[in-house]
């Protein structure tokens, strides 16, 4: 079914890149709607109420358009706005485990120094959800943040590194659309920014579905799961959601490459920019990588349940954090 749309690739592309978010606008907004269909009702008004008591700063820069019809929806990317204006919550997105070490390791803290990971802050956003006596914006801020962060959790690449932030720094070739290298050294399109919202469009021109709602249905559409039982994200559980996201990362998203990527020295953990590490992503552009059908083939079925799974563990923990009665 890819290579029906590949000439349409290149526009689609141009049409709406993105600024390495995971999943996009249109992922992360489809995970709220496949959570809503599993929510209760109360469940749902409950997560409307705190949104509303604290709404986001009319001043902030907004990357995506605003979904005025549904609140938790326009709030899917809002801590990646945040980001922008509060750097400490940056690290909160991601866990840098070095593809060099294979498997995620159980003791994940060398990783999360401080508690800046994307594990610690899934945990310590919801406990603050919890407590009856923090104030509407801290309630609301963290609700934000648990909503767009069990997302990224999901995305395989904010789960891993190989010297190259995430893949940022890894030039690919998608389609017809090869890389061009910006004045700080950084390259687009890249395999991260593919896996955030390239290859999703690539599916959603294939198959027609014209926005997040569509898409949503169609990742319902290829699942089982009707109801949801309410859980919250304990360290255990987001840790294990990260070690199955760091396994797909490495079988799939780096795995299926057409050229295998050197392992880079698992000391390259915090660069900031791709001129860091030897000049990282000028030598992964060395490797000439072409991404089109085949590994679209391989790598949509994989972003497809990660999206549902997401959805699912999303509404479980918004059903924990908001019991009924």
């Amino acid at each position: 079914m890819f290579r029906t749309i590949a000439l349409s690739v290149g526009l689609l592309i141009s049409a709406g890149s993105t600024n390495a978010f995971a999943w996009g606008c249109d992922g992360h907004r489809a995970i709220v709607f496949v959570a809503e269909q599993l929510l209760s009702t109360a469940t749902i008004n409950a997560v409307k109420t705190v949104l509303t008591a604290s709404p986001v700063d009319a001043a902030l820069k907004r990357f995506c358009d605003p979904v005025p019809s549904d609140i938790i929806a326009d709030v899917a990317s809002w801590a990646d706005d945040e980001r922008d204006v509060n750097p400490v919550t940056g690290a909160w997105h991601f866990i840098n485990v070095p593809r060099s070490v294979g498997a995620a390791p159980s003791a994940y803290g060398k990783y999360c120094l401080n508690g800046d990971c994307i594990i610690d802050a899934i945990v310590a956003q919801f406990k603050t959800l919890k407590k009856t006596s923090v104030d509407p914006t801290r309630k609301a801020d963290a609700l934000r943040f648990i909503i767009h962060l069990v997302g990224d959790v999901h995305q395989p690449l904010h789960a891993i590194t190989n010297g190259d932030r995430g893949a940022n720094c890894l030039p690919v070739t998608y389609f017809s659309q090869a890389p061009q290298e910006d004045d700080k050294g950084n390259f687009a399109p890249n395999l991260h920014r593919v896996w955030d919202a390239d290859l999703i469009r690539t599916l959603m021109a294939a198959q027609h579905l014209a926005d997040a709602r569509a898409l949503a249905a169609y990742i319902v559409q290829h699942g089982s799961t009707t109801s949801v039982v309410a859980q919250a994200p304990t360290t255990s559980r987001v840790k294990s959601w990260a070690r199955a996201s760091n396994a797909l990362a490495r079988t799939v998203a780096y795995g299926r490459l057409p050229v295998n990527p050197p392992l880079e020295p698992a000391a390259a953990i915090t660069l900031t920019s791709c001129d860091d590490n030897n000049h990282v992503g000028r030598r992964m552009a060395k490797l000439h990588e072409r991404l089109a059908d085949g590994y679209a083939q391989a790598s949509t079925p994989v972003i497809v349940r990660q999206l549902r799974l997401a959805g699912e563990r999303l509404a479980a923990a918004l059903e924990a954090a908001f019991p009924a009665p």
